[in-house]
């Protein structure tokens, strides 16, 4: 599993965003920063319609993430 520096991390691109696995997506949810540009409140707004979509798997895969 790749580590991500909290404050190195990077947005990802809108087809990252489609195609992440709930692990990623929570690894995102947790570890990204405030938006900056357009394009990051886009993605973010992605990220918030995924989060939407995975409820359920969340607190499963914080878990993994915080460990």
């Amino acid at each position: 599993m790749e580590q991500y520096p909290c404050a190195a991390m990077n947005y990802p691109t809108s087809p990252e965003v489609v195609k992440a696995d709930c692990e990623e997506f929570c690894r995102w949810w947790r570890f990204l920063q405030g938006l900056e540009t357009a394009i990051e409140d886009h993605l973010m707004h992605l990220i918030f319609k995924k989060f939407d979509t995975l409820r359920s798997y969340i607190a499963e895969n914080t878990k993994k993430i915080e460990e």
